[in-house]
């Protein structure tokens, strides 16, 4: 995109620089988590009070027509906009916030306390997953134009909205709303007290270790996302190799996080706190990040150590977003009172991408003023700070327990 940005043959170049077209991602990376961000609080407040199974599909149909509009549309009616740019992103950004909270939900709905690691980590890395199957279609559709990757995967988006609004169903009651009419008026009543009332926004935070684990996901989603929006243009440019071999490479970093997300969630199952499993992770994370800016050109060694850092990193992150999370939301403090599952990851999940946003802005920023090592070394500072919030996190989870009880019940 950025190679088309600087060339025209016609008139005056969209982009003046390589500089300014790396910036202007950066602005468009930062205004998507920040709309995604906000839409977060707001989406996961609403997963509580509505039907997630038709949100999460609206949700999913609008992200496919901004994604159509903004890569396939521009480039084949050559629109080249700034604020038309920023505004499908924007609202790219927004249409995905739907997705997480609502998800993590649905499957909080359906798995318990003793089960929720292995099911959570098998299938939180469903994340990991999509970002293959995206940088693969990138790279093998790329050639014919960075038009034809944003077509099929919003034409693939859209399809699985419509299998999601037919056959996901949301919870155990809402299996409740396929019944036929004769039994419906008995199973109304089973409907209200199988799923209760939602919580709230503001109560919500004050659960045992929301605050705590938001600050902690804020500095590690700064990693994360990094890793994910930057990883292919540092191979590319800071390493010089070709684009789609760079797009390749950069998938390492999606498997070791799969690997260690199914591994991590069986473990969890079998230890009284999953913090201190995400704990120790984080802290050979650090060390892992710094090996790998000392890694030599090679397609192997860059590979492996890819692998170590997605595994380190990826891992945790994920069982934050999804069994820590459920923990979280489906206290046994408020088990019998209230919903507040969607909301907990909303404002979660809303807490990371807002040190996501940040980290967006500030990657390329530090890239041109120090270099692609000092972003590495950013990386590790903002690990440190996530394992000084994890300590904070066991400590607030357990000392806040019993005055959150007495509110709840007050």
């Amino acid at each position: 995109m950025i190679e088309t940005w600087l060339i025209n043959s016609t008139g005056t170049p969209f982009m003046e620089s390589e500089e300014h077209a790396t910036k202007f991602l950066g602005v468009l990376d930062t205004s998507f988590m920040i709309t995604y961000a906000t839409g977060l609080f707001v989406c996961g407040t609403l997963g509580d009070h509505y039907n997630p199974r038709k949100m999460l599909s609206f949700g999913m149909a609008m992200s496919s027509f901004t994604v159509f509009a903004f890569g396939y549309l521009t480039k084949t009616y050559n629109i080249h906009s700034k604020p038309l740019y920023i505004f499908l992103w924007v609202a790219n950004g927004f249409s995905q916030s739907v997705g997480w909270p609502l998800e993590v939900a649905i499957m909080g709905n359906w798995f318990g306390h003793n089960a929720r690691g292995t099911v959570m980590g098998v299938w939180s890395s469903c994340s990991s997953v999509g970002n293959i199957i995206g940088v693969l279609i990138a790279s093998r559709f790329l050639t014919p134009g960075y038009q034809y990757p944003f077509l099929i995967s919003s034409s693939m988006l859209l399809i699985y909205s419509l299998l999601v609004f037919l056959q996901l169903p949301s919870a155990p009651w809402e299996i409740f709303e396929s019944e036929t009419d004769h039994e419906s008026e008995m199973k109304t009543k089973l409907v209200n007290l199988n799923r209760p009332p939602p919580l709230g926004f503001f109560r919500s935070w004050l659960l045992p270790g929301v605050i705590s684990f938001s600050l902690a996901f804020a500095c590690i989603k700064f990693v994360n996302d990094g890793f994910f929006f930057w990883l292919p243009f540092y191979l590319h440019s800071g390493l010089h190799w070709p684009e789609a071999f760079a797009d390749s490479l950069s998938t390492w970093y999606d498997i070791g996080g799969i690997i260690s997300s199914i591994l991590t969630g069986l473990l969890s199952d079998r230890m009284k706190s999953r913090t201190s499993l995400v704990f120790y992770m984080l802290l050979v994370s650090i060390v892992s990040l710094y090996v790998y800016t000392l890694a030599p050109k090679s397609f192997s060694w860059n590979a492996f150590l890819l692998l170590l850092v997605g595994f380190f990193v990826g891992g945790p992150i994920n069982m934050i977003a999804s069994s820590i999370v459920a923990d979280l939301g489906k206290s046994e403090k408020i088990k019998d009172n209230a919903e507040a599952l969607s909301t907990v990851t909303g404002i979660i999940d809303g807490s990371g991408s807002v040190g996501s946003a940040i980290g967006q802005f500030m990657i390329p920023v530090i890239q041109h003023r120090f270099g692609w090592n000092s972003v590495f070394y950013g990386f590790m500072a903002m690990v440190g700070n996530k394992i000084f919030s994890g300590n904070v996190v066991s400590t607030s989870f357990y000392s806040h327990r019993l005055q959150f009880s007495h509110q709840i019940h007050a």
